[in-house]
């Protein structure tokens, strides 16, 4: 793995979600194609979501177990080496980055952002002489690329990083203390990556809403919404407000391990259940398509993740 390669290629992304929308470099919602509905923002923080968190944990197990050695480009090939100067002291620290956690954790955030939004950032440890002694993972919406503002030609992508921490004081680092590594390269903020999830926010929104809906169906005894229709009195006099809210109130109360016991109401009513039917909605549908493109987007085929494939006719 050519950890350092790229290293001082500093670049960062869109911010993708409500979490991180108002540091964006350049756009604050990301619509998509034929829609004016705020995907981005509805999606929120796109890790949230558990396919993507599962794609992003697989990952994660694999990158972390890797093994990491340092090559030199000599003549045609690129050959291992043992030692290259300052490049094989960055490559010591990696394995214990800090004193708060090891190199597993450090390359699990790096493949969180790379999946998330497309880039990853390492905040450089220097002792007193400047020398490298660790590495700190940086959550990617606390920081991004700045380019210096004479910058009229446009070559210079990359000046200084704003870091934003939890304290909210903001901090300029220079390039040489930032390790910054993204995915592609993003049309509207050419310093920045990609994330190929910006194009599968619909299906990270649908994904959740039809979890929200299956969950929202149980907790209501597996019943869609219903119309509670007080009884007219025979002289004529209807409940009154103080009643249709108890009444209300009551039928809501029969839920989680109330569901099936029996309701007795001291005032009369009629029960309506509108023309639904959770059996005619193809419920297997409308969890597959959007969880395939999901992983689609984070290049993992569903059969990868115990999920039935449908491009996959063999047994095995």
């Amino acid at each position: 793995m050519n950890l350092l390669h790229a290293a001082q290629k500093g670049r960062e992304v869109r911010i993708y979600g409500a979490a991180g929308a108002r540091r964006s470099t350049r756009i604050q919602t990301l619509y998509q194609p034929g829609s004016a509905w705020d995907y981005a923002s509805e999606a929120g923080k796109l890790y949230d979501n558990n396919v993507v968190l599962s794609v992003i944990n697989r990952k994660a197990n694999a990158v972390s177990e890797c093994e990491l050695y340092i090559e030199k480009f000599s003549g045609n090939t690129w050959a291992r080496e043992k030692e290259i100067g300052p490049v094989a002291d960055a490559l010591k620290v990696v394995d214990i980055p800090n004193e708060y956690y090891d190199g597993s954790l450090l390359f699990r955030g790096a493949q969180l952002s790379w999946d998330a939004r497309g880039q990853w950032f390492w905040l450089k440890r220097r002792d007193r002489l400047g020398r490298l002694i660790g590495f700190y993972w940086c959550p990617h919406y606390q920081i991004r690329p700045l380019a210096d503002v004479d910058n009229i030609d446009g070559t210079k992508l990359v000046t200084r990083y704003e870091y934003t921490p939890l304290n909210g004081s903001i901090t300029y680092l220079e390039p040489k203390d930032v390790v910054h590594v993204r995915l592609g390269i993003d049309p509207m903020d050419w310093a920045s990556g990609l994330s190929p999830l910006a194009a599968a926010l619909r299906e990270v929104c649908s994904d959740n809403e039809v979890s929200n809906w299956l969950a929202s169906l149980l907790r209501n005894r597996a019943m869609p919404g219903v119309i509670l229709s007080p009884k007219v009195a025979t002289d004529g006099v209807g409940p009154s407000k103080e009643q249709r809210d108890g009444i209300k109130a009551l039928w809501q109360s029969f839920t989680h391990d109330k569901r099936g016991e029996p309701l007795l109401s001291p005032v009369p009513f009629d029960v309506i259940t509108p023309e639904f039917n959770p059996q005619q909605m193809d419920l297997g549908a409308l969890r597959k398509i959007p969880s395939e493109r999901i992983l689609m987007a984070l290049g993992v085929d569903p059969m990868a993740m115990g999920l039935p494939s449908e491009s996959k006719t063999y047994n095995n």
